[in-house]
């Protein structure tokens, strides 16, 4: 059986998931933030294999909207029992298995198996994109600010993120799904590398999820530590409003992860690993719903 977490029931919920981080960083601040503003951005259902909070083992938050059509739908997930967690999976309502495209998003990795056990097997959907990602967590505080906007190229500036560049972040999204930009942009902090046009060339954007994660430097200027820079200052600015701060590498391109590390005050989680998998519904399912 699915158990909704009530609003009443939310602030124990996050005592709950502390003991689980930073595994379970995604799913914390997804609630977290969803309750700092009242459930209006992100939205989201969360669901619990018990009522009582404090024995759950599994708890799964569907994330309406989250990102642009098709994938209407994204789910953070963590447990510490993988037979409960397929059992709640399985449950009606929990997974909206109607629709053509799903997202599970950085889940941990140990997960994996049995999410698509119950997701392609019994579901009927397919993988189409699946990325593995190690976890590193920022050593910073706010005076760190000064001396890293000191060491910006000649010739930028920096500030926020206008809303008004929501085109530009989509057309240099390379992820399958496009974020609903202008949402992240109104509720969260980011941070933009300005050249002499007022042109954004690099940016980092906290995401619903907590992750420092929508990130991009013009090619042209790679390998002049813009991004670190920024990267730095977010990091900053965050610690003071935040409980931790976290940002996830693909494990495919760690050594250039590694590189931007240098000198840089971020450690490794190299024990914590997270996967977002993106499926599809098999055709001959799909036009059974059609």
């Amino acid at each position: 059986m699915a158990f909704r977490v009530s609003k009443g029931k939310i602030c124990e919920l996050l005592t709950l998931l502390k003991k689980w981080r930073p595994e379970c960083n995604p799913l914390y601040y997804m609630i977290k933030n969803s309750h700092a503003s009242n459930n209006t951005w992100p939205r989201i259902k969360i669901y619990a294999d018990t009522d009582e909070v404090k024995s759950c083992q599994t708890i799964i938050c569907k994330a309406i909207e989250l990102y642009k059509a098709p994938y209407n739908t994204a789910y953070f997930a963590y447990s510490t029992n993988t037979t409960n967690l397929q059992t709640l999976l399985k449950q009606d309502g929990v997974v909206d298995s109607a629709e053509e495209y799903t997202t599970f998003e950085l889940v941990p990795t140990r997960l994996l198996e049995p999410i698509k056990e119950v997701i392609c097997q019994q579901m009927d959907y397919v993988p189409t994109f699946e990325v593995n990602y190690i976890t590193f967590d920022f050593d910073n505080n706010a005076s760190k600010r000064k001396s890293s906007e000191s060491m910006l190229p000649k010739g930028l500036s920096i500030g926020p993120l206008s809303t008004k560049y929501v085109q530009l972040l989509e057309e240099k999204n390379i992820l399958p799904f496009i974020p609903k930009f202008a949402k992240t942009l109104e509720h969260y902090r980011h941070l933009a590398a300005y050249d002499e046009n007022n042109t954004p060339v690099s940016w980092v954007i906290q995401k619903e999820c907590g992750d420092i994660g929508y990130t991009f430097t013009q090619p042209a200027l790679r390998g002049r530590n813009i991004f670190t820079i920024l990267l730095e200052i977010l990091a900053a600015e965050k610690q003071v409003h935040e409980d931790g701060h976290y940002s996830v590498n693909p494990i495919k391109v760690m050594h250039l992860a590694r590189k931007v590390a240098v000198g840089s005050s971020y450690v490794f989680n190299k024990d914590v690993k997270i996967t977002r998998l993106c499926l599809q519904k098999r055709k001959s399912q799909l036009d059974l719903h059609l």
